[in-house]
């Protein structure tokens, strides 16, 4: 089994430091996802998504190389 280092988390305020927790486990996962699956996902912060009728801001969206798979909110 091969450990690799994703980084390392420095933060400098609590609401920093909650941004920078969640996308640094938010990264980490997608980084082990792509190595087990062989896919490539791509993460997009502060996200427009579009509806039919209306559009909402989403915090994380998370996206394969061919359609959006997740949306996602931090909450306190």
């Amino acid at each position: 089994m091969v450990l690799k280092k994703y980084g390392i988390l420095v933060m400098t305020n609590l609401e920093s430091m909650r941004n920078e927790c969640i996308s640094t486990i938010l990264h980490t996962t997608l980084q082990i996802a792509e190595d087990v699956t062989n896919k490539k996902f791509s993460m997009k912060p502060e996200y427009k998504i579009i509806g039919d009728e209306s559009y909402e801001w989403v915090n994380y969206a998370i996206k394969d190389e061919e359609s959006l798979i997740c949306i996602t909110e931090d909450k306190v």
